[in-house]
């Protein structure tokens, strides 16, 4: 079976996201020491930190004086790596040519996020992503990927 990308990026990818984070900013990291290399080997160690974590990250490597302002446009960089996983997949789902097996209203099974089995209808799918939404409740749906759907 064939694996889903999953922030799997490669280097170039985070030197991306690194250069843009820093080219929208550089006055303010400038004042702080903050270097685009600095950006890309925080954003590289570890992919799911927020703007405070990436900030203390920065102070390890020799940053100093960071505040609010860069703080939050330090958590920007998880919404730029969700949008490039996003891209990821769904090309993904497109060159491997993912297809559902299963149509919207049928009884199907997960793992739910605590590995417990769970049971419900298909209330949507999401072709480009290669998503079933599947109905938990009236309001709610957990999104799982096809590959994790069985009957």
């Amino acid at each position: 079976m064939l694996k889903r990308p999953n922030y799997n990026f490669d280097n170039e990818d985070l030197k991306a996201i690194a250069k843009s984070i820093y080219k929208d900013n550089s006055n303010e990291y400038d004042s702080c020491s903050i270097t685009e290399d600095m950006l890309y080997e925080v954003i590289k160690r570890d992919r799911q930190m927020n703007g405070y974590e990436y900030a203390k990250a920065l102070e390890d490597l020799g940053a100093y004086d960071i505040d609010s302002y860069i703080v939050e446009n330090l958590d920007y960089i998880n919404t730029m790596l969700y949008e490039l996983n996003k891209v990821n997949v769904k090309n993904w789902v497109k060159e491997n040519n993912i297809k559902p097996i299963y149509k919207v209203g049928d009884l199907v099974k997960y793992k739910s996020f605590n590995s417990l089995e769970t049971t419900n209808y298909i209330k949507e799918i999401d072709l480009e992503e290669g998503i079933y939404k599947i109905k938990m409740n009236e309001t709610q749906s957990a999104l799982v990927p096809f590959e994790n759907v069985y009957i």
